[in-house]
């Protein structure tokens, strides 16, 4: 039996101190793993901030470099090395000593433990300052560093861990002792081991966010100058310090990102330590901070992301929660009261540095949308946290609502002053939001603007947004749908509706529907209350039917717009019908119906459901149509099913066009006696068109109350008024003429007046006449009444004469009594004329032929006519051969000497529409007279076409000689007469330049091949006012004129002529004519 020795006093005091560092640990090792087991993802974001903030605490002028590998993460800096304190600290997981240095950003030392989200492991490398200025190096002889090992879940594992790195620590000082040096490393870094995924993604989102948020923190935070990033990628990121001169009111520091310079703007206190960070790309230029924590203590207080405000607030007297994700406000816990005092304080004073900045600058800020958000997250704050949110955020709007945020197009303006601004309501912009809506918005902008002035149409959703926030009761602040609807009535603006009604539609407003806001087809603004669906009225058929029911198609919503409403109601045919019904009604209680509208009611009619054209009010059409010069041009309206039915739609208006039409012919005949020659072949085309002969139809009735049947003598009657003959087509038809031209001799009636024309006969059920009862008998018993006294009595005994039977038959006591009634009509006083023309046998049938001809006064008349114009031509052809001779003669005398009667000749010529003279000189033509004799100054001179395309081609050897024989006053040509020869060519007048006068005319009559010209039987006109002057030649300058052509064409020369004047040819002048 062993017997254990009493424990010396030095041995019992290591083992209470033994127990009492292993009781500690357990106190730090616990408090390790409750940490870890609250990480969550924003843990990485407060990690890499740790890091930055032990960095920048241990340095005046820090110097970052952060590396990111596939298996590693790097932080590393150029502050103070580990000392005995700060390394055992970092191993229990404490805060040390530096931790308590006023100027330190951190004062718990707990932070650095979620810096394990990235790794449960991490190395250290750099110096360990054993004593003040002796340093030895972390890392080992193998390359390793210190080792910080959190990878035990179990708490005597993390304490057997922590002991054995304390235990470490302890050896540094011994083993490493001698190799102590007088000169730290520059880099303290630490090395955290990737060895899972989510660690991978938790450094590398540490990474990103330092990246993002490192303008902000170097700006903040004096001492970082410098901070360099290593991306996995291979791509390096250097963030350095520039000095920026501070503008008016506002500081600036300016961070370059590798090239790139940011600039970052800030209020700043007095004192310095509290800075408000604005949202601004340069002075004057906003922009968003996007996901940027809006509190700092130098560094984000992570989840102050989630508030709406743009700004950064931070203040190095700032209290921080906790879990550092805010400043301690307001939240019941009064035993920290002078904190939330202290904070609540700097906030106000921050604000009014802020809102002071605003008022004065805003206006000068492009983009300042980005100065105005205010909103306060308070999910799962506390009760009295949420209420000072509340009146934080009441103290912002007050302020920003009289500030000139919004740009417009030539100022900034605030939302207080409505009369310059508005924005959308907030239903507008939740639905323009949505997925697939955006597309709604430059028709709703287009149409608030049109309200009020807006904020520009790319910023109109984001400062709804904002105004909303402010203060979301403000309806004077906001265009509401109901704004636009009844802007869109007032102006009658369409432009874009159908898409804003499809919003309306999508965003389930359809109640706004009920205002007159959607288009009829005529582009009118109705109530859907009083629209229907007319997608089966096509738009022929609308257009056929507009003018005539407009009531019922103003209800037709247009086409493009039916898709707005899924509930509309369509009309019918028979509703169509009943309207149509209305029309008609209306119209024919008229005292002029279709006076303004018959080309409608025409249109309407040709309008069909089928495109056969067989049917009755199509032949009818054609007709109708034609009477109004209109182009007949179906139009076909496809049937809904029954087209029977549909018919008698049409029909309603059909059917009283057609009375109206027979009113209208009616009234015309009545009107114009000419109206049935006019048109007698449309009248019966439309009556024919409208019957039927084996099934009568209904129109055939309709024509039985109007005067529309022509009788024979051209004039419309009643059908009941008119008469056929019956049996017409078994006798001659020049029988029944004469037996209808009695009847008008002898009974002083035309028959014809009571007789349907007969191409109209089988329209209607006319009364009949018999040919013998009721035409012949008539006759007869008119002749016997006057003892056959007329000459009908003649005419009828003359058919007698020829023993036809119907003629025997019709007047049978006349051919009994023929020879008696003959002889007792020759009146005694004409019984010698009657003897004279039975001596000449020959001469009574010719004189009977004459006698019978209606015509024979003319004949007479005419055949004297000619026979004073054959005397008359006669005549004249004398005159013309007197003075042709008489021409010779004189011409021969002038020329006695150079010519002889055999070599010249004045021949009169008798071709027809010829010369009357051609001068022969040998036997060649050498001159040409015309002579016209004037008899009525009504008379125009007229030249045949040979004479006056002669008198062209001869224009040098043509003359025209005009006889004026007016004087005679003789209009009768039987008595025209000419007078002697002296006499007459004292009144003839000579036109020497007829051929150049008629030279201009010569080209329309010229025989063309290609183009028009003027042919046939013409004659030149040449008028009086060309012989009126008293310088026009007379007869006897033509024989001077045909002289010097003659010697010019025998060339005479030398030879001397005495004057054709002279007293002794005007003695041989006068004695030849006498």
């Amino acid at each position: 039996m062993t017997v254990d020795r009493p424990l010396k006093l030095e041995e019992i005091q290591e083992r209470n101190k033994e127990k009492a560092r292993r009781q500690d640990n357990k106190q730090h090792c616990q408090k390790i793993l409750q940490g870890i087991g609250k990480f969550d993802d924003s843990t990485a974001h407060r990690a890499i901030w740790e890091l930055v903030q032990n960095a920048r605490d241990l340095s005046e002028h820090s110097h970052i470099r952060i590396e990111l590998h596939e298996d590693k993460f790097i932080f590393a800096h150029n502050g103070r090395p580990f000392n005995f304190d700060s390394l055992s600290s970092l191993i229990k997981q404490v805060s040390s000593e530096e931790k308590e240095d006023p100027d330190a950003a951190g004062q718990f030392g707990t932070g650095f433990m979620t810096t394990h989200k990235f790794s449960r492991v991490l190395e250290l490398f750099g110096s360990y300052e054993i004593a003040e200025g002796k340093y030895v190096s972390l890392e080992t002889s193998d390359g390793k560093g210190f080792v910080i090992d959190r990878s035990s879940d179990d708490l005597p594992g993390m304490i057997q861990s922590m002991t054995e790195q304390l235990g470490e620590l302890d050896k540094l000082l011994v083993n490493k002792y001698k190799e102590a040096t007088a000169t730290a490393q520059q880099e303290t870094v630490f090395l955290y081991h990737l060895d899972r995924p989510d660690r991978k993604k938790a450094a590398r989102m540490g990474v990103e966010a330092a990246v993002e948020l490192m303008p902000y923190v170097m700006t903040i935070n004096e001492r970082i100058e410098r901070c360099t990033i290593h991306l996995q990628e291979g791509t390096s990121i250097d963030f350095r310090k520039e000095d920026k001169q501070d503008a008016e009111g506002l500081h600036c520091k300016r961070i370059r990102k590798n090239q790139t310079p940011i600039d970052v703007f800030y209020l700043q206190s007095e004192d310095r330590k509290d800075i408000v960070i604005l949202p601004l790309r340069q002075a004057t230029e906003a922009r968003k901070l996007n996901n940027v924590p809006r509190f700092f203590i130098f560094f984000p207080l992570l989840g102050t992301e989630q508030h709406s405000i743009n700004y950064i607030f931070h203040s190095e007297k700032f209290f921080p929660t906790e879990p550092r994700d805010l400043i301690v406000l307001p939240d019941g816990n009064s035993e920290h009261q002078n904190k939330i005092d202290a904070d609540v304080a700097l906030i106000d004073e921050m604000c009014k540095m802020l809102f002071d900045y605003l008022r004065e600058h805003s206006a000068n800020i492009s983009g300042s949308i980005a100065l105005a958000p205010v909103g306060f997250d308070t999910t799962a704050m506390k009760h009295e946290l949420v209420e000072y949110f509340k009146s934080l955020h009441t103290k912002w709007v007050d302020e920003f609502q009289s500030i000139p945020f919004i740009e417009t197009t030539d100022k900034h303006v605030s939302i207080s002053q409505t009369d310059k601004i508005k924005v959308l309501d907030h239903t507008i912009v939740e639905f323009l939001r949505e997925e697939g809506n955006e597309k709604y918005l430059k028709v709703v902008y287009d149409y608030a603007s049109k309200v009020s002035c807006l904020p520009k149409k790319e910023e109109i959703l984001d400062w709804s947004d904002i105004v909303f926030g402010w203060k979301p009761e403000k309806r004077e602040w906001v265009v509401s749908v109901e704004d636009i609807v009844n802007k869109i009535i007032e102006n009658n603006d369409k432009t874009g509706l159908l898409e804003f009604l499809m919003y309306l539609k999508e965003s389930g407003q359809t109640e706004y529907f009920r205002k007159a806001i959607i288009p009829n087809r005529e582009g009118v603004l109705c109530s859907i209350n009083n629209l229907r669906n007319g997608e089966n009225i096509p738009d022929n058929l609308y257009m056929a039917i507009k003018p005539l029911v407009p009531d019922f198609t103003h209800q037709l919503v247009d086409e493009q717009y039916v898709k707005v409403y899924d509930e509309w109601v369509s009309p019918t045919r028979e509703d169509l019908k009943t309207a149509l019904n209305g029309f008609v009604s209306a119209e024919e209680m008229k005292p002029k119906p279709y006076k303004n509208n018959l080309e409608a009611v025409i249109d309407f009619c040709i309008t069909f459901p089928t495109s056969n054209t067989s049917n009755t009010r199509y032949q009818a059409m054609e007709v109708i149509c034609d009477m109004h010069n209109k182009q007949m041009q179906l139009n076909h309206v496809p049937h809904l099913g029954d087209v029977d039915k549909e018919q008698l739609m049409y029909n309603v208006v059909f059917d009283s066009l057609v009375k109206w039409q027979f009113k209208q012919i009616e009234l015309a005949a009545t009107e114009d006696a000419k109206w049935y020659e006019q048109n007698q072949k449309m009248l019966y085309q439309l009556l024919n068109a409208l019957s039927n002969k084996e099934r009568p139809t209904a129109y055939q009735k309709t024509m039985q109350d109007y005067a529309i049947f022509p009788n024979q003598k051209g004039k419309l009657c009643k059908w009941d008024a008119l008469h056929v003959l019956a049996e017409r087509e078994k006798y001659k038809a020049e029988d029944i003429d004469d037996l209808i031209s009695y009847y008008e001799r002898v009974k002083g009636e035309d028959i014809r007046d009571k007789w349907v024309t007969p191409r109209f006969k089988d329209f209607e059920k006319f009364a009949e006449d018999k040919v013998k009862e009721n035409v012949a008998r008539p006759i007869d018993d008119a002749l016997q009444e006057s003892n056959y006294s007329s000459e009908v009595t003649l005419d009828i005994i003359k058919h007698l004469d020829s023993k036809d039977e119907n003629w025997e038959d019709w007047f049978t006591n006349i051919n009994k009594n023929k020879a008696e009634i003959f002889l007792h009509r020759i009146d005694n006083n004409d019984l010698p004329n009657v003897y004279t023309l039975l001596k000449d046998k020959t001469k009574i049938k010719s004189l009977a032929e004459l006698a019978d001809d209606p015509r024979m006064q003319e004949i007479i008349d005419a055949g004297r006519n000619a026979l004073a114009q054959k005397d008359y031509e006669n005549r004249h052809n004398d005159f013309i051969h007197e003075l042709g001779d008489f021409v010779e003669r004189l011409l021969l005398e002038k020329l006695q000497d150079a010519i002889n009667n055999e070599q010249l000749k004045v021949e009169v010529c008798d071709q027809q529409g010829g010369q009357d003279y051609k001068v022969w000189v040998g036997d060649k033509v050498i001159y040409y007279v015309e002579v016209k004799s004037r008899w009525s100054t009504r008379d125009s001179v007229e030249m045949s076409a040979l004479q006056f395309k002669t008198s062209v081609e001869q224009k040098e050897r043509y003359s025209l000689c005009i006889v004026d024989m007016t004087w005679k006053n003789t209009e009768d040509i039987a008595v025209r007469k000419y007078d002697d020869l002296k006499t007459c060519i004292r009144h003839t007048k000579v036109l020497h330049d007829i051929g150049e006068r008629n030279e201009w005319c010569i080209v329309s009559v010229q025989d063309f091949k290609d183009r028009p010209h003027i042919g046939g039987g013409y004659s030149l006109v040449v008028p009086q006012k060309l012989v009126e002057p008293s310088g026009t030649p007379d007869f006897y300058n033509l024989i001077e004129r045909i002289r010097e052509v003659i010697d010019g064409e025998r060339n005479v020369k030398g030879k001397q002529y005495m004057p054709l004047l002279s007293g002794k040819d005007s003695k041989k002048k006068n004695n030849s004519i006498s």
